[in-house]
Protein backbone atom coordinates (compact mmCIF):
# COMPACT_ATOMS: atom_id res chain seq x y z
CA UNK A 1 0.00 0.00 0.00
CA UNK A 2 1.51 3.30 -1.00
CA UNK A 3 2.41 5.40 1.88
CA UNK A 4 3.63 8.12 0.66
CA UNK A 5 0.43 9.95 0.93
CA UNK A 6 -0.51 9.29 4.15
CA UNK A 7 0.47 12.97 5.36
CA UNK A 8 -1.25 14.43 2.48
CA UNK A 9 -4.20 15.62 4.92
CA UNK A 10 -2.02 16.39 8.23
CA UNK A 11 -2.51 20.09 7.98
CA UNK A 12 -6.20 20.10 7.82
CA UNK A 13 -7.09 18.38 10.18
CA UNK A 14 -0.58 11.54 15.56
CA UNK A 15 1.30 5.74 22.31
CA UNK A 16 4.02 6.26 25.68
CA UNK A 17 0.14 6.15 25.32
CA UNK A 18 -2.35 7.53 27.89
CA UNK A 19 -2.46 5.58 31.21
CA UNK A 20 -5.86 4.64 30.75
CA UNK A 21 -5.18 3.31 27.43
CA UNK A 22 -1.96 1.92 28.42
CA UNK A 23 -3.25 -0.18 30.95
CA UNK A 24 -6.43 -1.86 28.71
CA UNK A 25 -3.54 -3.08 26.63
CA UNK A 26 -2.20 -6.26 27.88
CA UNK A 27 -1.06 -8.07 24.67
CA UNK A 28 0.24 -6.39 20.99
CA UNK A 29 -1.81 -7.34 17.45
CA UNK A 30 -0.69 -9.79 15.32
CA UNK A 31 1.18 -7.42 13.18
CA UNK A 32 2.29 -5.73 16.23
CA UNK A 33 3.76 -8.30 17.73
CA UNK A 34 5.66 -9.42 14.44
CA UNK A 35 6.79 -5.45 14.25
CA UNK A 36 8.39 -5.83 17.73
CA UNK A 37 9.66 -9.16 16.82
CA UNK A 38 11.96 -7.94 13.66
CA UNK A 39 12.81 -5.38 15.67
CA UNK A 40 14.32 -7.17 18.85
CA UNK A 41 15.73 -9.57 15.98
CA UNK A 42 17.74 -6.96 14.00
CA UNK A 43 19.05 -5.13 17.33
CA UNK A 44 19.99 -8.49 19.49
CA UNK A 45 20.04 -10.98 17.15
CA UNK A 46 18.04 -14.30 16.37
CA UNK A 47 18.20 -15.99 19.71
CA UNK A 48 16.87 -13.07 21.52
CA UNK A 49 14.01 -12.28 18.86
CA UNK A 50 12.90 -15.91 19.09
CA UNK A 51 12.54 -15.75 23.14
CA UNK A 52 10.60 -12.17 22.35
CA UNK A 53 8.32 -13.57 19.44
CA UNK A 54 7.89 -16.30 22.37
CA UNK A 55 6.52 -13.73 24.99
CA UNK A 56 4.90 -11.59 22.30
CA UNK A 57 2.43 -14.34 20.82
CA UNK A 58 1.84 -16.49 23.70
CA UNK A 59 1.45 -13.53 26.40
CA UNK A 60 3.29 -13.90 30.13
CA UNK A 61 5.08 -17.11 30.59
CA UNK A 62 7.33 -18.77 33.41
CA UNK A 63 11.42 -19.79 32.57
CA UNK A 64 10.50 -23.10 32.13
CA UNK A 65 7.39 -22.76 29.86
CA UNK A 66 9.16 -20.13 27.85
CA UNK A 67 12.26 -22.49 27.58
CA UNK A 68 10.15 -25.43 26.38
CA UNK A 69 8.14 -23.25 23.45
CA UNK A 70 10.85 -21.40 22.52
CA UNK A 71 13.39 -24.91 21.85
CA UNK A 72 16.43 -22.86 23.24
CA UNK A 73 19.11 -24.22 26.02
CA UNK A 74 18.28 -22.73 29.54
CA UNK A 75 21.62 -20.44 29.64
CA UNK A 76 20.63 -18.95 26.09
CA UNK A 77 16.84 -17.73 27.46
CA UNK A 78 18.30 -16.40 30.55
CA UNK A 79 20.67 -14.44 28.96
CA UNK A 80 18.43 -13.41 26.42
CA UNK A 81 15.87 -12.15 29.52
CA UNK A 82 19.00 -10.08 31.26
CA UNK A 83 19.40 -8.32 27.91
CA UNK A 84 16.12 -7.57 27.18
CA UNK A 85 15.64 -6.43 30.95
CA UNK A 86 18.50 -4.44 31.08
CA UNK A 87 17.23 -2.56 27.78
CA UNK A 88 13.70 -1.89 29.82
CA UNK A 89 11.74 -4.21 27.27
CA UNK A 90 10.77 -7.06 29.75
CA UNK A 91 8.57 -6.94 32.64
CA UNK A 92 8.82 -9.48 35.18
CA UNK A 93 6.48 -10.32 38.08
CA UNK A 94 5.34 -12.20 41.21
CA UNK A 95 2.16 -14.07 39.77
CA UNK A 96 0.25 -15.51 43.04
CA UNK A 97 -0.57 -18.99 41.08
CA UNK A 98 1.94 -19.25 38.64
CA UNK A 99 4.61 -17.93 40.24
CA UNK A 100 7.92 -15.43 38.75
CA UNK A 101 6.71 -14.74 35.47
CA UNK A 102 8.36 -12.68 32.11
CA UNK A 103 6.26 -10.47 29.79
CA UNK A 104 6.97 -8.30 27.22
CA UNK A 105 6.95 -4.51 27.22
CA UNK A 106 5.89 -4.28 23.06
CA UNK A 107 5.28 -0.30 23.45
CA UNK A 108 8.87 0.00 24.85
CA UNK A 109 10.12 -1.86 21.82
CA UNK A 110 8.20 -0.06 19.06
CA UNK A 111 10.01 3.17 20.48
CA UNK A 112 13.14 2.01 19.41
CA UNK A 113 11.94 3.02 16.06
CA UNK A 114 12.30 6.45 17.05
CA UNK A 115 16.08 6.36 17.95
CA UNK A 116 17.10 8.42 15.17
CA UNK A 117 15.09 11.08 15.83
CA UNK A 118 15.46 11.28 19.60
CA UNK A 119 19.39 11.65 19.36
CA UNK A 120 18.33 13.99 16.71
CA UNK A 121 16.48 16.26 19.45
CA UNK A 122 19.22 15.20 21.69
CA UNK A 123 21.76 17.28 19.54
CA UNK A 124 19.66 19.96 19.01
CA UNK A 125 18.45 20.66 22.79
CA UNK A 126 22.04 19.49 24.63
CA UNK A 127 24.80 19.55 21.67
CA UNK A 128 26.92 16.78 20.86
CA UNK A 129 27.79 15.90 24.56
CA UNK A 130 23.99 15.34 25.59
CA UNK A 131 23.78 12.88 22.04
CA UNK A 132 26.90 10.91 22.99
CA UNK A 133 25.10 10.34 26.80
CA UNK A 134 22.12 9.39 25.20
CA UNK A 135 23.61 7.29 22.22
CA UNK A 136 25.39 5.35 25.35
CA UNK A 137 22.68 4.56 27.12
CA UNK A 138 20.11 4.08 23.90
CA UNK A 139 23.40 1.27 22.80
CA UNK A 140 23.98 -0.50 26.73
CA UNK A 141 20.57 -0.18 28.22
CA UNK A 142 20.10 1.55 32.03
CA UNK A 143 23.22 2.77 32.82
CA UNK A 144 24.83 4.64 36.14
CA UNK A 145 27.18 8.11 35.42
CA UNK A 146 30.54 6.44 36.53
CA UNK A 147 30.07 4.19 33.76
CA UNK A 148 28.65 6.75 31.14
CA UNK A 149 31.65 8.42 31.60
CA UNK A 150 33.62 4.95 31.01
CA UNK A 151 32.08 4.07 27.74
CA UNK A 152 32.39 7.92 26.87
CA UNK A 153 36.62 7.34 27.39
CA UNK A 154 35.91 10.44 29.71
CA UNK A 155 36.39 9.31 33.00
CA UNK A 156 40.24 9.89 32.91
CA UNK A 157 40.02 13.58 31.95
CA UNK A 158 38.86 15.61 34.55
CA UNK A 159 37.70 18.47 32.49
CA UNK A 160 35.64 16.42 30.04
CA UNK A 161 34.31 14.49 32.69
CA UNK A 162 33.06 17.36 34.31
CA UNK A 163 31.49 19.24 31.25
CA UNK A 164 29.73 15.67 30.59
CA UNK A 165 28.78 14.99 34.41
CA UNK A 166 26.87 18.61 34.08
CA UNK A 167 25.22 17.62 30.44
CA UNK A 168 23.63 14.54 32.24
CA UNK A 169 22.60 16.38 34.92
CA UNK A 170 21.34 19.10 32.84
CA UNK A 171 19.64 15.60 31.17
CA UNK A 172 18.31 14.51 34.15
CA UNK A 173 16.82 17.22 35.60
CA UNK A 174 15.11 18.20 32.85
CA UNK A 175 13.61 14.78 32.50
CA UNK A 176 15.23 14.03 29.55
CA UNK A 177 16.54 11.05 31.86
CA UNK A 178 15.31 9.09 34.55
CA UNK A 179 15.93 6.92 37.28
CA UNK A 180 15.17 3.06 36.97
CA UNK A 181 13.92 1.99 39.63
CA UNK A 182 12.50 -2.07 40.87
CA UNK A 183 9.33 -0.67 40.75
CA UNK A 184 9.84 0.00 36.58
CA UNK A 185 9.96 -2.94 35.81
CA UNK A 186 6.70 -4.37 36.86
CA UNK A 187 3.77 -3.91 34.76
CA UNK A 188 0.95 -1.37 34.66
CA UNK A 189 -1.57 -3.85 34.57
CA UNK A 190 -0.58 -5.82 37.42
CA UNK A 191 -0.91 -2.74 39.57
CA UNK A 192 -3.85 -1.64 38.52
CA UNK A 193 -5.41 -5.52 39.12
CA UNK A 194 -3.62 -5.21 42.53
CA UNK A 195 -4.90 -1.78 43.36
CA UNK A 196 -8.34 -2.16 42.45
CA UNK A 197 -8.54 -5.61 44.35
CA UNK A 198 -6.92 -3.61 47.31
CA UNK A 199 -10.22 -1.05 46.87
CA UNK A 200 -12.76 -3.80 47.02
CA UNK A 201 -11.66 -5.25 49.86
CA UNK A 202 -12.53 -1.90 51.53
CA UNK A 203 -15.74 -1.27 50.29
CA UNK A 204 -18.72 -2.97 52.28
CA UNK A 205 -21.45 -5.05 51.07
CA UNK A 206 -22.42 -5.54 47.25
CA UNK A 207 -20.04 -3.58 44.80
CA UNK A 208 -22.52 -2.21 41.84
CA UNK A 209 -21.66 -1.22 38.59
CA UNK A 210 -20.46 2.83 39.90
CA UNK A 211 -18.72 1.14 42.82
CA UNK A 212 -16.39 -0.54 40.18
CA UNK A 213 -15.72 2.37 37.83
CA UNK A 214 -14.67 4.26 40.98
CA UNK A 215 -12.16 1.65 42.15
CA UNK A 216 -10.64 1.70 38.53
CA UNK A 217 -10.41 4.98 38.64
CA UNK A 218 -8.81 5.47 42.17
CA UNK A 219 -6.39 2.65 40.90
CA UNK A 220 -5.24 4.69 38.21
CA UNK A 221 -5.27 7.90 39.61
CA UNK A 222 -2.67 5.96 42.24
CA UNK A 223 -0.68 4.64 39.25
CA UNK A 224 -0.30 7.79 37.77
CA UNK A 225 0.54 9.71 41.26
CA UNK A 226 3.71 6.98 41.43
CA UNK A 227 4.55 7.20 37.81
CA UNK A 228 4.89 10.95 38.37
CA UNK A 229 7.06 11.02 42.14
CA UNK A 230 8.91 8.18 40.29
CA UNK A 231 9.76 10.35 37.11
CA UNK A 232 10.33 13.54 38.90
CA UNK A 233 13.95 15.45 38.63
CA UNK A 234 14.58 15.09 41.85
CA UNK A 235 14.64 11.45 41.71
CA UNK A 236 18.66 10.35 41.71
CA UNK A 237 20.03 13.76 42.63
CA UNK A 238 22.19 14.23 45.70
CA UNK A 239 23.10 17.24 47.57
CA UNK A 240 26.86 17.53 47.15
CA UNK A 241 29.54 19.89 48.93
CA UNK A 242 31.13 22.70 46.85
CA UNK A 243 34.20 25.20 47.35
CA UNK A 244 33.24 28.38 46.05
CA UNK A 245 35.84 31.28 46.75
CA UNK A 246 33.16 34.31 47.23
CA UNK A 247 33.84 37.62 48.57
CA UNK A 248 35.72 38.79 51.23
CA UNK A 249 37.95 42.08 51.46
CA UNK A 250 41.86 42.20 51.33
CA UNK A 251 43.86 39.42 51.82
CA UNK A 252 40.50 37.15 54.21
CA UNK A 253 39.03 35.65 51.27
CA UNK A 254 37.02 32.71 53.12
CA UNK A 255 36.31 29.87 51.69
CA UNK A 256 32.81 28.70 51.86
CA UNK A 257 30.84 25.60 51.65
CA UNK A 258 28.04 25.69 49.64
CA UNK A 259 25.59 22.81 47.95
CA UNK A 260 24.72 21.90 45.09
CA UNK A 261 22.81 18.87 43.32
CA UNK A 262 24.20 15.99 41.94
CA UNK A 263 23.81 12.76 40.30
CA UNK A 264 24.17 9.65 42.80
CA UNK A 265 26.39 8.03 41.18
CA UNK A 266 24.39 4.47 42.29
CA UNK A 267 21.41 5.13 40.29
CA UNK A 268 20.64 3.81 37.08
CA UNK A 269 19.67 6.28 34.30
CA UNK A 270 17.46 5.48 31.45
CA UNK A 271 16.22 7.32 28.85
CA UNK A 272 12.76 9.30 29.52
CA UNK A 273 10.68 8.49 26.58
CA UNK A 274 8.02 9.92 27.60
CA UNK A 275 9.81 13.41 26.99
CA UNK A 276 11.27 13.17 23.63
CA UNK A 277 7.54 11.94 22.26
CA UNK A 278 6.80 15.91 23.82
CA UNK A 279 9.44 17.33 21.43
CA UNK A 280 8.27 14.89 18.03
CA UNK A 281 4.49 15.80 18.71
CA UNK A 282 5.29 19.99 18.80
CA UNK A 283 7.68 19.19 15.43
CA UNK A 284 4.82 17.79 13.97
CA UNK A 285 2.32 20.38 14.81
CA UNK A 286 4.57 22.33 13.75
CA UNK A 287 4.87 21.04 10.45
CA UNK A 288 1.06 20.85 9.84
CA UNK A 289 1.00 24.58 10.91
CA UNK A 290 3.64 25.13 8.36
CA UNK A 291 1.84 23.14 5.73
CA UNK A 292 -1.93 24.85 6.68
CA UNK A 293 -0.28 28.40 6.61
CA UNK A 294 3.39 29.17 5.93
CA UNK A 295 6.53 29.08 7.29
CA UNK A 296 6.57 32.57 9.44
CA UNK A 297 3.01 31.41 11.46
CA UNK A 298 5.26 28.11 11.91
CA UNK A 299 7.59 30.19 13.86
CA UNK A 300 5.20 31.33 15.80
CA UNK A 301 3.61 28.65 16.80
CA UNK A 302 7.14 26.82 17.38
CA UNK A 303 7.77 29.60 19.88
CA UNK A 304 4.85 29.53 21.85
CA UNK A 305 5.76 25.79 22.31
CA UNK A 306 9.50 26.40 23.14
CA UNK A 307 7.98 28.29 26.26
CA UNK A 308 5.31 25.61 27.52
CA UNK A 309 7.69 22.42 26.58
CA UNK A 310 9.76 23.12 30.02
CA UNK A 311 6.75 22.15 31.83
CA UNK A 312 5.68 19.42 29.88
CA UNK A 313 6.11 15.84 30.98
CA UNK A 314 3.43 13.61 29.47
CA UNK A 315 1.59 13.95 26.17
CA UNK A 316 -2.21 13.60 27.44
CA UNK A 317 -3.02 17.67 28.48
CA UNK A 318 -5.94 18.83 26.98
CA UNK A 319 -3.86 22.08 26.40
CA UNK A 320 -0.69 23.85 27.64
CA UNK A 321 -0.38 26.45 30.49
CA UNK A 322 -1.40 29.78 29.32
CA UNK A 323 1.72 31.62 27.99
CA UNK A 324 1.85 35.66 27.45
CA UNK A 325 1.81 37.28 24.23
CA UNK A 326 4.73 39.40 24.96
CA UNK A 327 6.61 36.32 25.85
CA UNK A 328 6.58 34.59 22.71
CA UNK A 329 8.89 37.35 21.17
CA UNK A 330 11.88 36.00 22.90
CA UNK A 331 11.77 32.86 21.14
CA UNK A 332 11.56 34.18 18.04
CA UNK A 333 14.91 34.36 15.88
CA UNK A 334 16.19 37.77 15.31
CA UNK A 335 16.63 36.82 11.88
CA UNK A 336 12.88 35.91 11.05
CA UNK A 337 10.52 38.54 9.25
CA UNK A 338 7.58 37.42 10.23
CA UNK A 339 5.78 40.14 8.23
CA UNK A 340 6.22 38.78 4.71
CA UNK A 341 3.83 36.07 6.35
CA UNK A 342 1.51 38.60 6.16
CA UNK A 343 -0.53 41.11 3.95
CA UNK A 344 -0.29 44.53 6.06
CA UNK A 345 -0.92 47.82 4.37
CA UNK A 346 1.65 49.66 6.97
CA UNK A 347 4.84 48.31 8.51
CA UNK A 348 3.59 47.01 12.06
CA UNK A 349 5.80 45.88 15.33
CA UNK A 350 7.01 42.52 15.57
CA UNK A 351 4.83 42.42 18.50
CA UNK A 352 1.86 43.81 16.64
CA UNK A 353 2.85 40.70 14.00
CA UNK A 354 3.00 37.84 16.50
CA UNK A 355 -0.60 39.11 17.94
CA UNK A 356 -1.73 38.71 14.23
CA UNK A 357 -0.85 34.94 13.60
CA UNK A 358 -1.75 34.36 17.08
CA UNK A 359 -5.36 35.61 15.92
CA UNK A 360 -4.62 33.65 12.42
CA UNK A 361 -3.33 30.24 14.36
CA UNK A 362 -6.67 30.78 17.01
CA UNK A 363 -8.89 31.44 14.20
CA UNK A 364 -10.66 34.36 15.82
CA UNK A 365 -12.31 35.44 12.67
CA UNK A 366 -14.35 31.88 13.08
CA UNK A 367 -16.29 31.78 16.41
CA UNK A 368 -18.09 28.79 14.84
CA UNK A 369 -17.78 24.98 16.46
CA UNK A 370 -16.05 24.31 13.08
CA UNK A 371 -13.34 27.03 13.78
CA UNK A 372 -12.58 26.36 16.84
CA UNK A 373 -11.98 22.85 16.48
CA UNK A 374 -9.66 23.92 13.53
CA UNK A 375 -7.31 26.08 15.58
CA UNK A 376 -4.41 25.65 16.82
CA UNK A 377 -4.18 28.57 19.65
CA UNK A 378 -6.97 29.63 22.22
CA UNK A 379 -6.46 33.05 23.64
CA UNK A 380 -7.27 34.02 26.84
CA UNK A 381 -7.25 37.09 29.31
CA UNK A 382 -5.25 38.67 31.27
CA UNK A 383 -1.58 38.62 29.74
CA UNK A 384 -0.41 41.94 31.29
CA UNK A 385 0.10 44.73 29.12
CA UNK A 386 -3.60 44.27 27.08
CA UNK A 387 -1.91 41.21 25.01
CA UNK A 388 -3.62 38.61 26.46
CA UNK A 389 -2.60 34.34 26.79
CA UNK A 390 -2.58 31.86 24.59
CA UNK A 391 -2.08 28.51 24.71
CA UNK A 392 -2.01 25.18 22.22
CA UNK A 393 -4.54 22.89 21.93
CA UNK A 394 -3.27 19.75 21.66
CA UNK A 395 -6.91 17.46 22.23
CA UNK A 396 -8.19 19.11 19.19
CA UNK A 397 -4.49 19.30 17.18
CA UNK A 398 -4.27 15.57 17.73
CA UNK A 399 -8.14 14.35 17.12
CA UNK A 400 -7.40 16.34 13.24
CA UNK A 401 -4.07 14.83 13.17
CA UNK A 402 -5.34 11.07 13.14
CA UNK A 403 -8.43 11.90 11.30
CA UNK A 404 -5.75 13.12 8.70
CA UNK A 405 -3.83 9.56 8.78
CA UNK A 406 -6.78 7.91 8.52
CA UNK A 407 -8.35 9.68 5.62
CA UNK A 408 -4.85 9.14 4.01
CA UNK A 409 -5.34 5.69 4.15
CA UNK A 410 -8.61 5.63 2.93
CA UNK A 411 -7.90 7.59 0.20
CA UNK A 412 -4.84 5.46 -0.89
CA UNK A 413 -7.18 2.46 -0.71
CA UNK A 414 -10.19 3.06 -1.77
CA UNK A 415 -10.17 6.42 -3.61
CA UNK A 416 -11.81 10.06 -3.10
CA UNK A 417 -15.51 9.07 -2.88
CA UNK A 418 -14.75 7.02 -0.09
CA UNK A 419 -12.86 9.59 1.55
CA UNK A 420 -15.97 11.63 1.51
CA UNK A 421 -18.01 9.43 2.56
CA UNK A 422 -15.50 9.37 5.68
CA UNK A 423 -15.18 13.13 6.10
CA UNK A 424 -19.36 13.66 5.43
CA UNK A 425 -19.76 10.77 8.51
CA UNK A 426 -17.08 12.64 10.77
CA UNK A 427 -18.78 16.00 10.39
CA UNK A 428 -22.85 15.48 10.76
CA UNK A 429 -21.97 11.87 12.85
CA UNK A 430 -24.42 9.06 12.25
CA UNK A 431 -26.44 9.37 8.88
CA UNK A 432 -28.68 6.99 6.97
CA UNK A 433 -27.18 5.29 3.43
CA UNK A 434 -29.59 7.27 1.51
CA UNK A 435 -28.64 10.58 3.46
CA UNK A 436 -24.45 10.42 2.55
CA UNK A 437 -25.56 9.62 -0.67
CA UNK A 438 -27.33 13.05 -0.87
CA UNK A 439 -24.93 15.42 1.02
CA UNK A 440 -21.79 13.85 -0.42
CA UNK A 441 -23.22 14.29 -3.89
CA UNK A 442 -23.03 10.50 -4.75
CA UNK A 443 -24.99 8.12 -6.79
CA UNK A 444 -26.32 5.92 -4.65
CA UNK A 445 -25.24 2.39 -5.54
CA UNK A 446 -21.84 4.24 -5.15
CA UNK A 447 -22.09 4.62 -1.85
CA UNK A 448 -23.92 1.29 -0.99
CA UNK A 449 -20.64 -0.45 -2.16
CA UNK A 450 -17.83 1.96 -0.73
CA UNK A 451 -19.95 2.21 2.81
CA UNK A 452 -19.87 -1.65 2.90
CA UNK A 453 -16.00 -2.04 1.96
CA UNK A 454 -15.28 0.77 4.55
CA UNK A 455 -17.42 -1.36 7.38
CA UNK A 456 -15.43 -4.74 6.29
CA UNK A 457 -12.73 -2.88 6.84
CA UNK A 458 -13.58 -1.46 10.35
CA UNK A 459 -12.87 1.76 9.54
CA UNK A 460 -17.32 2.90 10.04
CA UNK A 461 -19.68 0.69 11.94
CA UNK A 462 -23.50 0.13 11.91
CA UNK A 463 -26.46 2.02 14.34
CA UNK A 464 -29.48 -0.27 14.34
CA UNK A 465 -32.47 2.05 15.51
CA UNK A 466 -35.83 -0.37 15.82
CA UNK A 467 -39.09 1.60 14.86
CA UNK A 468 -40.89 -1.41 17.01
CA UNK A 469 -40.40 -3.35 19.78
CA UNK A 470 -40.29 -6.90 17.45
CA UNK A 471 -37.18 -5.47 16.19
CA UNK A 472 -38.08 -6.44 12.79
CA UNK A 473 -35.33 -5.59 10.07
CA UNK A 474 -37.72 -3.84 7.95
CA UNK A 475 -39.04 -1.98 10.31
CA UNK A 476 -35.09 -0.83 11.51
CA UNK A 477 -33.53 2.60 10.48
CA UNK A 478 -29.57 1.57 9.99
CA UNK A 479 -27.20 4.64 10.52
CA UNK A 480 -23.30 4.47 9.78
CA UNK A 481 -21.54 6.33 11.87
CA UNK A 482 -17.23 6.52 12.27
CA UNK A 483 -15.94 4.05 15.19
CA UNK A 484 -12.51 6.36 15.66
CA UNK A 485 -11.05 4.11 18.07
CA UNK A 486 -11.77 0.96 15.62
CA UNK A 487 -10.68 2.75 12.83
CA UNK A 488 -7.45 4.00 14.09
CA UNK A 489 -6.71 0.60 15.46
CA UNK A 490 -7.33 -0.74 11.74
CA UNK A 491 -4.79 1.72 10.29
CA UNK A 492 -1.98 1.57 13.09
CA UNK A 493 -2.04 -2.51 12.72
CA UNK A 494 -1.52 -1.97 8.69
CA UNK A 495 0.98 0.42 9.55
CA UNK A 496 3.26 -2.19 11.71
CA UNK A 497 2.48 -4.84 9.05
CA UNK A 498 4.11 -2.27 6.46
CA UNK A 499 6.75 -1.66 9.04
CA UNK A 500 8.03 -4.94 9.85
CA UNK A 501 7.65 -5.80 6.13
CA UNK A 502 10.42 -2.78 5.69
CA UNK A 503 12.80 -3.94 8.25
CA UNK A 504 12.78 -7.89 6.77
CA UNK A 505 13.60 -6.43 3.27
CA UNK A 506 16.74 -4.24 4.97
CA UNK A 507 17.86 -7.19 6.15
CA UNK A 508 17.39 -9.35 3.56
CA UNK A 509 18.65 -6.84 0.93
CA UNK A 510 21.44 -6.45 3.12
CA UNK A 511 22.75 -10.21 3.36
CA UNK A 512 23.08 -10.23 0.18
CA UNK A 513 25.90 -7.79 -0.36
CA UNK A 514 27.10 -8.46 3.57
CA UNK A 515 30.05 -10.21 2.12
CA UNK A 516 30.75 -7.12 0.14
CA UNK A 517 30.35 -4.97 3.51
CA UNK A 518 32.20 -7.26 5.50
CA UNK A 519 34.96 -6.75 2.68
CA UNK A 520 34.92 -2.80 2.72
CA UNK A 521 35.29 -2.91 6.18
CA UNK A 522 38.62 -4.52 6.63
CA UNK A 523 41.67 -3.11 8.27
CA UNK A 524 43.97 -3.07 5.36
CA UNK A 525 41.12 -1.71 3.03
CA UNK A 526 39.66 0.72 6.02
CA UNK A 527 36.47 2.28 3.83
CA UNK A 528 38.44 2.51 0.64
CA UNK A 529 36.27 1.50 -2.09
CA UNK A 530 38.49 2.04 -5.29
CA UNK A 531 40.19 -1.30 -3.85
CA UNK A 532 36.69 -3.23 -4.54
CA UNK A 533 36.42 -4.55 -8.22
CA UNK A 534 33.54 -2.80 -10.48
CA UNK A 535 31.05 -5.07 -9.38
CA UNK A 536 30.85 -5.27 -5.85
CA UNK A 537 30.87 -1.25 -6.09
CA UNK A 538 28.00 -1.27 -8.39
CA UNK A 539 26.14 -3.95 -6.07
CA UNK A 540 27.26 -1.61 -3.06
CA UNK A 541 25.94 1.25 -4.58
CA UNK A 542 22.51 -0.19 -5.35
CA UNK A 543 22.20 -1.37 -1.71
CA UNK A 544 23.09 1.55 -0.62
CA UNK A 545 20.57 3.00 -3.06
CA UNK A 546 17.98 0.84 -2.24
CA UNK A 547 18.67 1.29 1.65
CA UNK A 548 17.83 4.92 1.65
CA UNK A 549 14.73 4.49 0.00
CA UNK A 550 13.36 1.87 2.51
CA UNK A 551 14.30 4.37 5.13
CA UNK A 552 12.47 6.99 3.84
CA UNK A 553 9.62 5.07 3.90
CA UNK A 554 9.76 3.82 6.80
CA UNK A 555 10.38 7.45 8.45
CA UNK A 556 7.01 7.86 7.09
CA UNK A 557 5.26 5.08 8.05
CA UNK A 558 6.85 5.28 11.64
CA UNK A 559 5.91 9.07 11.54
CA UNK A 560 2.50 8.07 10.54
CA UNK A 561 1.74 5.23 13.63
CA UNK A 562 3.17 7.90 16.11
CA UNK A 563 0.00 9.55 15.19
CA UNK A 564 -2.14 7.27 15.67
CA UNK A 565 -0.25 5.03 18.02
CA UNK A 566 1.38 7.34 20.79
CA UNK A 567 -0.61 10.41 21.05
CA UNK A 568 -3.44 9.85 23.62
CA UNK A 569 -7.06 9.46 22.26
CA UNK A 570 -8.52 10.08 25.55
CA UNK A 571 -6.76 13.27 27.42
CA UNK A 572 -7.24 13.40 30.91
CA UNK A 573 -9.36 15.88 32.18
CA UNK A 574 -7.82 17.41 35.19
CA UNK A 575 -5.22 19.01 32.97
CA UNK A 576 -5.98 22.63 32.16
Amino acid sequence: MELYSYFGRLAESPRPRDSRENLKQAMAGKETARLCEKIIYSHFGPVAGKVAGTLLNRGRLQLPTLIRFTGLKPSLVRASLIALIQHNLVWHAEDTVEGEVVEIDWEECIARQRFGKILAIAKEKFGVQGQEIISIILDHGKLRLPEILRLLNKSDNQKESEAYTEVALELLTSSHLRVSTPASHLSPRDKLIRYEAEERKKHVGIVAPKDARQFRITAEVRIRREREEAEAPSVGLIKRKAKNKEGGSGRTKKRQIVEEDAIDPEAYLKVNYAKFNIHIRNQLIVAAAREKYNEEAATVLKAVLQVCEPKMTHLDEIRSDPVPTNQISQHVPENTHLERGLYLKGSGSGTSVIREFVSILSCADNPTPWGVASAFLSISGGGGGGGGKVAVEFEAISKRLKRGVVEGAVRDRWGDHACRILRVLDEKGKLHEDHIAKIAMLAPNDVRVLINTLNTANIVALQEVPKSADRQPARTIYLWYIDSARANATVLASLHGTLANIVERLGIEKERVQSIIDKRDRSDIAGDESRLNRGEREDLKEWETKRDKLLVLAHRAEEAAFVLGVLPSVFDPETK
